[in-house]
């Protein structure tokens, strides 16, 4: 039995610790920074919860510029892959974009994922290259 919750403060250790076992993590995953983003974001980032451990299983963080939602570290623990949870999440955040009036999202994704996003209807834009350089080195 899995148990979907707005990702908080609460979930931040669980969640740092899947990212470092599953999708990595940069200079912005330190907990001040995501809970800067926690806030800014309200009810666009969710967990998954094991019912019988009470442990994180799965997270996304979603967010958005007023334009465009955004996903970050959609993760889901390896042995609990398969089960639906990573398209719920996704689900989940895309629909409290929605409410707010975001018609458009786009995720980084991790090399390797592609059979993943393709399998739950999204698609790889072929003009589309994404870049990124550190601002502030931490």
């Amino acid at each position: 039995m899995f148990e979907y919750e707005v990702m908080t403060a609460q979930h931040y250790d669980d969640a740092v610790t899947l990212w470092e076992e599953t999708v990595g993590t940069g200079p912005n995953d330190r907990k001040d920074e995501i809970m800067k983003y926690l806030e800014r974001n309200g009810s666009m980032s969710y967990v998954c919860i094991e019912g019988t451990t009470g442990k994180v299983v799965g997270t996304v963080l979603g967010g958005t510029d007023g334009r465009h939602g955004y996903l970050y570290h959609l993760a889901v623990n390896i042995a609990f892959r398969h089960k639906g949870i990573g398209r719920t999440l996704v689900n989940l955040s895309t629909g409290a974009m929605k409410k707010e009036g975001i018609h458009r999202c786009v995720a980084g994704v991790k090399d390797g994922n592609d059979d993943f996003w393709k399998k739950i209807g999204w698609e790889k834009p072929g003009r589309l290259n994404i870049y990124s350089v550190v601002l502030q080195k931490q």
